[in-house]
C-alpha cells in the first residue's frame, strides 16, 4: 500500500513544524498590534498638543493651506448675499491669513495683516464682488505666494440665505439660512423646485454618502456610469455610497468603441470616479429637473494630480463612444470606408459634436465652473491616436472668474483641449518653446496642463491652449482694437490675401520699397519669428495652422495697436528632433534633427515672402544679427536645461501617467524627448551658423523653390485642413491611423 506524504515525517518532526508556524503568526500579530498602538498614541499626543496650545506661541506663520491639494485645514464654511464670508479652520493650531488675497468674481480683497483664524474657530471676512443676483458667483482665496488655495462656487442668494456647510466643515454643502459668524450645527438645505444633491461634485478625501432630495411629487431615477437616466433606470429611495471606484473595473477604455473593439490597447488600470445622472419624474411622467455631479474620492493628494487642475466631461456614451455616430470613436464611418477601400473615412473625422457637460476643478481640486457645452474632434495631425485632442463650444455661460476663462470665453467662444498632435505621446515641446521663448519678442500661446475624466473615466493629460483672439492679445499684449487674423500664410481675409500677394510680387532691394513694406508690417517681430521657427527645425513652419498673422483694424494706435501684420508661433509638436516631425503635411520622418538643414525645407525654401524679402540687405544683416543673438542669449543649452528641469516639476508625472493610461507599458516618452531637446541644443548651433550665413547669402534666389503666384496660393489652401472642425472644413485625404 502506497504510504501518504505525511506519513514519511515522525510526529515529532510534525509538532516542532506546527509550533513554528503558530509563532511566526503570533509575532506578526505583536508587531502589527505594536505599530498600531503607536501610532495611536502618537497621534493622541499630536492631537493633545495641538489642543493646548494657544495662539501667541503656535500661530502658523507659514499657512497650512497646501497649494495643489483639498486637504487644507481650512474650509470656506458660509457665504452670504452680504459678501460676508465664514472660514473655519480644522487644525487645532491658529492660522494667519493676513495678506491673504480673496477674489470674488474677479474683484479682489486683500485680508487685513495680523488677521488669524482661532484652532477649530471661525473667521468672518467681508469681500467686495459677491453679487446676490447672479446665477455663476466664484470665491477664490490666494496666500500669500499667489498660490490658489480654496475656491467654491454658487448661484443666487436670497435674502436670508447663504451657501455654506450643513454641519461646520462637512462635505454636504448647500443653500440653508444664514449664519455667519456663528456655527451651522443644524443646518438644513433651503427647499427647491429643483433636484438637490447634498454634497456637490468634488474631490474628497473619504467615502461618503450622497442624499438626493426631489422636488415636491416627485421620483428619482438615476445611473452611476454617465449614461442618460430613464425611468427603466434604478429608483432612488436611500443614500448613495460614494467611493474610489476599482481602477480594473472601467468600461470605454476597454475599447475604441462602445460595444465593440476597434484598438488592441487595454490599460492595465484606469483611475475612476463617480457619474452621477438623475431625473426627476412627477406624477404625469413628465421630468421636470435633471441634475448631473462627478465625484472622485482619494485621488486629493496623489502626486500624478497635485497642482494640476482637471476638467470632467460628463457625455452621453452613445454620443462619444458609440459605433454607429460616436465622434470620438472610428465607428461606423470607418468600417463602411474600409471595406470599400477607403481609408480617410472615421466617425471622428465627420465633423459631428456631442452635447455635453464640463465641470472645472482648481488646482486646489475645488470646483469652479460647470455648463453645458458641444464638443467637437479636432482635426489634428494626430487625430488617429488613441488620446485625441478636442474642441469645446459653451452653449451659454462661460467660467468668469475661474481659472478656465483664459481659456474658454465670449471673444472666441472655443476651448481647444491639446492632446499635443505630433507630440501626444510626450507633450513637452509646446511648453518647451513658450519657456525658451520667454524674453525674447516671439509671440506664443499660453498652456495649462490639465487632466481630463471623461464619464469618471481618466482620460490623461491634455493642455487648454489659449486662442490668439482678442481677450488674449488684449491682456497679453495691450491690443485694444478689433484684430484681423489668419491661422495660415495661405487661408485668411481679403486683406491679407491682398497684402500677401503685395510682397510676393515686389522688389525689395530697393530701398523706397522696403521703407514701405516696414510701414505695413512689423519687421522685427516676423524676423524673430522666423529665426524661432527656423532653430528649432519647423520645417512645415508656414503651412497649416502652425503660424498665426493679425493686426488690428485701426492704424493709428500705439504698440500693437498699429495695424502692421505680426506673427505668432501656433503649433511646434514636429520640432526639436521628434523624429514623427513632417517635411510636408504627407510626408513625415526625421526631419527636425540638430544637424538638419531646416532652410532646405519647402516650408522655408518654397516660402515667397520670406524669400522675397530677403532681397533687401537690411533685412538681410538684421535677419542674421537676430539669429546670433538669439543662438547666444536665449536659445542656449543651459537655459533649455533650466526650462525642462521646470516642467519635468509640473507635467513629467502627469505625461508619465497618461503615457501608463494609453500605452500600458514602463516606457516614458517623456524622459525621452527630454534626452532629445537636450541633444538638440548641445549641436545646433554650430550647424546653424553655417546654415544661416549660406541661405542668407543666395538673398532668396534659392535653387529649386517654387514662386508663388495668385493661383498658387489659391490652391495652396486646399491641401490643408483646418483645426477647428466647421470652420473652412476641407477634405480630409490622408489615411486613417490604425490603433
Amino acid at each position: 500500500m502506497k504510504k501518504s506524504f505525511f506519513s514519511n515525517f515522525r510526529k515529532r518532526d510534525v509538532v516542532v513544524v506546527v509550533i513554528t508556524i503558530v509563532a511566526i503568526v503570533l509575532l506578526f500579530l505583536v508587531i502589527r498590534m505594536t505599530r498600531n498602538r503607536d501610532r495611536m498614541a502618537q497621534q493622541e499626543l499630536l492631537d493633545s498638543a495641538g489642543a493646548s496650545e494657544t495662539s501667541n506661541d503656535t500661530e502658523d506663520s507659514e499657512s497650512e493651506l497646501l497649494a495643489g491639494s483639498n486637504t487644507a485645514k481650512i474650509t470656506i464654511n458660509e457665504v452670504d448675499g452680504k459678501g460676508n464670508i465664514e472660514l473655519l479652520n480644522g487644525d487645532f493650531k491658529p492660522i494667519s491669513i493676513g495678506g491673504y488675497i480673496v477674489s470674488a468674481n474677479g474683484k479682489e480683497t486683500i485680508i487685513d495683516e495680523g488677521t488669524s483664524i482661532d484652532a477649530k474657530g471661525l473667521c468672518v471676512v467681508q469681500v467686495v464682488g459677491i453679487d446676490a443676483d447672479s446665477d455663476s458667483n466664484v470665491i477664490q482665496i490666494f496666500n500669500d505666494k499667489k498660490e490658489l488655495v480654496r475656491a467654491i462656487s454658487f448661484g443666487k442668494l436670497s435674502s436670508g440665505t447663504s451657501y455654506g456647510c450643513l454641519t461646520d466643515g462637512s462635505y454636504e454643502v448647500g443653500y440653508i439660512n444664514s449664519s455667519v459668524g456663528e456655527s451651522n450645527e443644524g443646518s438644513t438645505l433651503a427647499e427647491s423646485d429643483e433636484i438637490l444633491l447634498s454634497v456637490p461634485s468634488g474631490f474628497y478625501e473619504e467615502p461618503f454618502d450622497l442624499e438626493i432630495i426631489a422636488p415636491k411629487d416627485c421620483k428619482l431615477f438615476y445611473t452611476t456610469d454617465g449614461t442618460i437616466p430613464t425611468t427603466d433606470s434604478e429608483v432612488y429611495e436611500s443614500k448613495i455610497s460614494i467611493s474610489r471606484p476599482s481602477s480594473t473595473s472601467y468600461v470605454y477604455a476597454v475599447s475604441d468603441g462602445k460595444g465593440y473593439t476597434h484598438t488592441s490597447i487595454v490599460p492595465k488600470k484606469v483611475n475612476r470616479g463617480t457619474v452621477i445622472n438623475v431625473i426627476a419624474v412627477n406624477d404625469k411622467n413628465e421630468i421636470v429637473s435633471q441634475k448631473t455631479a462627478s465625484y472622485y474620492v482619494g485621488y486629493n493628494n496623489d502626486a500624478d494630480y497635485v497642482g494640476l487642475p482637471v476638467l470632467s466631461i460628463e457625455v452621453d456614451p452613445d454620443e462619444m463612444f458609440g459605433f454607429e455616430k460616436g465622434i470620438y470613436v472610428p465607428g461606423k464611418s470607418y468600417y463602411d470606408g474600409y471595406i470599400q477601400g477607403n481609408m480617410s473615412l472615421a466617425n471622428y473625422l465627420n465633423g459631428n459634436s456631442a452635447k455635453a457637460k464640463i465641470e472645472y476643478f482648481e488646482p486646489c481640486k475645488d470646483k469652479t465652473y460647470s455648463g453645458d457645452v458641444s464638443i467637437t474632434i479636432m482635426r489634428d495631425e494626430r487625430r488617429g491616436a488613441e488620446q485625441r485632442s478636442m474642441v469645446i463650444k459653451a452653449e451659454s455661460d462661460y467660467p468668469s472668474g475661474t481659472g478656465l476663462d483664459e481659456f474658454l470665453n465670449s471673444s472666441s467662444n472655443y476651448l481647444q483641449l491639446l492632446s499635443g498632435g505630433g507630440d501626444v505621446n510626450s507633450k513637452i515641446r509646446n511648453y518647451f518653446v513658450k519657456g525658451i521663448t520667454e524674453g525674447t519678442n516671439v509671440i506664443t500661446r499660453d498652456f495649462q496642463p490639465c487632466m481630463v475624466f471623461i464619464d469618471g473615466e481618466f482620460w490623461g493629460m491634455y493642455s487648454l491652449a489659449t486662442n490668439y483672439d482678442e481677450k488674449y492679445l488684449g491682456e497679453k499684449y495691450g491690443v485694444t482694437d478689433k484684430v484681423i487674423k489668419v491661422e495660415t500664410d495661405y487661408i485668411g481675409s481679403s486683406e491679407y490675401r491682398e497684402f500677401y500677394n503685395y510682397v510676393v510680387n515686389t522688389d525689395f532691394s530697393v530701398p523706397e520699397n522696403y521703407e514701405n513694406l516696414k510701414s505695413m508690417m512689423d519687421i522685427s517681430n516676423y524676423i524673430e519669428f522666423m529665426c524661432a521657427n527656423i532653430f528649432i527645425g519647423n520645417t512645415i513652419m508656414d503651412r497649416g495652422f502652425s503660424a498665426c498673422v493679425f493686426r488690428t483694424e485701426g492704424d493709428t494706435g500705439s504698440g500693437f495697436n498699429d495695424g502692421r501684420w505680426r506673427w505668432a508661433i501656433n503649433s511646434v509638436d514636429n520640432t526639436l528632433g521628434n523624429t514623427s516631425s513632417f517635411l510636408t503635411p504627407y510626408k513625415k520622418g526625421d526631419f527636425s534633427t540638430p544637424m538638419m538643414n531646416t532652410y532646405l525645407s519647402p516650408g522655408i525654401r518654397d516660402n515667397a515672402f520670406f524669400n522675397s524679402i530677403l532681397q533687401n540687405d537690411s533685412f538681410a544683416k538684421e535677419f542674421e544679427q537676430t539669429m546670433n543673438e538669439l543662438v547666444e542669449n536665449a536659445f542656449t543649452r543651459e537655459h533649455a536645461d533650466v526650462v525642462l528641469e521646470e516642467l519635468n516639476q509640473t507635467i513629467g508625472r502627469a505625461v508619465y501617467a497618461t503615457n501608463l493610461r494609453f500605452y500600458s507599458n514602463e516606457i516614458n516618452y517623456y524622459e525621452s524627448a527630454e534626452k532629445k531637446i537636450k541633444s538638440f541644443f548641445s549641436a545646433r548651433e554650430r550647424y546653424l551658423d553655417i546654415y544661416t550665413k549660406e541661405y542668407i547669402g543666395q538673398k532668396g534666389n534659392v535653387s529649386g523653390k517654387v514662386d508663388a503666384t495668385d493661383e498658387g496660393t489659391e490652391g495652396a489652401s486646399s491641401e490643408f485642413e483646418e483645426m477647428i472642425p466647421g470652420e473652412n472644413q476641407v477634405t480630409d485625404n490622408s489615411q486613417v491611423e490604425e490603433n
